[in-house]
């Protein structure tokens, strides 16, 4: 029976610890101790994103050519998509809300927003409802972008897609 506090104990402490040490696996590197590459790939993020190295990308540094292609990869897929800026951070928040990923929510709503997303519509997506007062670009696109009834229809893997409907749609134009 006395190793019974002690298991408990034992079993607290690795609770309290294990999160904190797992936040601290890949800390940022302090710039005294980078090498002259992962110097240069921190400049150039820097002067790219008008930000120091962050996030995602701090454990990437630590390979600075995959840190700067997936910097260029972002940047590729936010600002020289086909898509507006608007439907774009539609798309991301969406996906982000289906997937419980609260960093990518937290970077890309205010994204959204300065982009023109209206505030209900993000609300309602952090809330899981759907939103409503949509423009009909962001419900069903006419213009054969994707919209919401779309990326839920691909992230929740679902059965009844509206892509006969949008096919339809498009021929008739």
């Amino acid at each position: 029976m006395k190793t019974m506090p002690l298991l408990l104990s034992l079993f607290m402490l690795f609770a309290v610890v294990s999160p904190a040490a797992a936040q601290d696996r890949m800390p940022e590197i302090p710039p005294e101790k980078m090498t002259p590459a992962q110097k240069k790939a921190a400049d150039e993020f820097a002067a790219g994103r008008g930000t120091a190295v962050f996030g995602p990308f701090v454990p990437l540094l630590r390979s600075p050519e995959v840190m700067l292609r997936a910097k260029a990869m972002g940047d590729y897929l936010r600002y020289k998509s086909v898509l507006p800026l608007k439907l774009s951070g539609l798309i991301i928040l969406i996906t982000a809300r289906q997937w419980t990923q609260n960093y990518e929510w937290a970077v890309h709503a205010p994204i959204a927003l300065k982009a023109g997303l209206s505030p209900d519509i993000v609300k309602a997506l952090a809330e899981g409802r759907r939103p409503t007062g949509m423009s009909e670009e962001e419900d069903i696109s006419t213009s054969s972008l994707p919209s919401y009834t779309i990326i839920r229809a691909l992230v929740t893997r679902s059965t009844n897609a509206p892509f006969p409907s949008l096919a339809s749609r498009a021929s008739s134009t």
